[in-house]
């Protein structure tokens, strides 16, 4: 059984091919790293330090602070890091943490409401025998009368609801990890920083809480375990992602990334795409007016008592019947059911649904060993689908 953690869990559950290309093929990521990832890594190790200062008795000035946030800044960055907001550049993002360090230490300085246990500390939660969660706190610190906080530190510009803190899995996970280390605990309090607007979001977890969630897990994982599809799940969070390079969703995309307009322009897939959309919208148009103009021939050929209307050169024959539409009563539906087996005609209505079937496979509601009891009965032919849409170039 593969050691889980809450980052591995929210991978398969945003994208499915995400999760086989990093967990099960641990394929190497194709593009670099994210700005944001960089400059979120660059603030958290300034806190760290911080912190580890502190506990060595040195409050640090903020200049220091900075300084050595600018200076591990240019000492890592390089070319390779992805900015998918092209309206912004890396110095944007340099003074965005800055400020974000600046606003901390002004906020909590001189850093004395806690005493920190750790920071960047690995935890490990033993949901049941055999499913082990790992993670790492940013910081860990406690109060008098056994109060616990953990501290998670977060750079996106994003502020969340109070509503999506209470739903939030992370740090309740944690919590579980610092009960079990710590037998003065008496509440384990959960402090998310967003430093973007300098603002703390909190929310404490009952133990009724804590075993909920320890099953959701559980079930998550299972979930996980027994997939035998990994689809690609479209989000905006497509941008960010390292693997778009090869992933079939956006492998297209980046394969004329660096063609001119007129390149790019000639490629037969987007000489195809741009086709097949400007019909399809054509095709919509026509179906709109047919639609129109079905309507005013049923009406005129009731009004007029008549099944066929003539043009100039051509004849249009109206047949009108009924579909029968069952009750949605579940009482009556039986009733419906044992009198059609009373006048034979239950199994007669009794047909094979290939399509529920296909589904099925696809989606793997059937278990392996049921699916090889059937196959011999069946074959399996390949099917498209295209659905046209309008696409955002990132960063626009």
């Amino acid at each position: 059984m593969p050691l889980y953690s809450h980052s591995r869990i929210s991978t398969f559950e945003s994208c499915p091919l995400k999760y086989k290309f990093s967990y099960i093929d641990k394929l190497e990521a194709e593009l670099g790293n994210s700005i944001e990832a960089f400059m979120g890594s660059m603030v958290h190790m300034v806190l760290e330090r911080l912190y580890t200062d502190l506990k060595f008795l040195k409050i640090p000035k903020k200049e220091e602070l900075i300084k050595l946030y600018n200076k591990e800044w240019k000492k890592n960055y390089d070319d390779s890091i992805v900015i998918v907001r092209k309206n912004y550049d890396a110095e944007n993002y340099r003074k965005m943490g800055e400020k974000y360090i600046s606003d901390y230490y002004d906020h909590y300085h001189p850093f004395d409401r806690a005493k920190t246990i750790g920071c960047e500390m690995r935890i490990t939660v033993e949901l049941k025998p055999g499913y082990t969660l790992q993670g790492y706190i940013d910081r860990l610190s406690f109060k008098e009368d056994g109060v616990y906080e953990i501290h998670d530190y977060k750079t996106s510009g994003h502020l969340p609801s109070q509503e999506d803190i209470e739903n939030d899995r992370q740090l309740a996970l944690y919590s579980l990890a610092v009960r079990k280390m710590f037998p003065d605990v008496e509440r384990v309090i959960l402090i998310w920083h967003y430093l973007a607007f300098d603002k703390e979001l909190r929310t404490e977890k009952s133990e009724g809480d804590l075993e909920a969630l320890k099953k959701e897990i559980i079930s998550r994982i299972y979930e996980i375990e027994n997939s035998h599809e990994f689809k690609p799940k479209e989000s905006p969070l497509c941008n960010w992602c390292q693997y778009q390079p090869i992933c079939p969703r956006r492998k297209h995309l980046f394969k004329n990334e660096e063609a001119s307009p007129e390149e790019f322009a000639q490629e037969d897939g987007v000489e195809l795409a741009n086709t097949y959309f400007k019909l399809s919208q054509k095709k919509k148009e026509i179906e709109t007016q047919m639609d129109e103009v079905k309507d005013k021939i049923y009406k005129y050929a009731d009004r007029n008592n008549v099944d066929t209307l003539y043009g100039s050169s051509v004849k249009i024959r109206v047949w009108k019947g009924e579909s029968v539409k069952i009750t949605d009563n579940e009482e009556k539906r039986e009733e419906l059911i044992n009198v059609l087996k009373d006048i034979n005609l239950y199994n007669e209505l009794l047909k094979l649904d290939t399509y529920k079937l296909s589904k099925m496979f696809r989606t793997g509601q059937i278990s392996q060993i049921n699916q090889s009891l059937i196959k011999p009965y069946i074959s399996k032919e390949p099917i498209y689908r295209l659905y046209p849409s309008r696409f955002d170039w990132p960063g626009d």
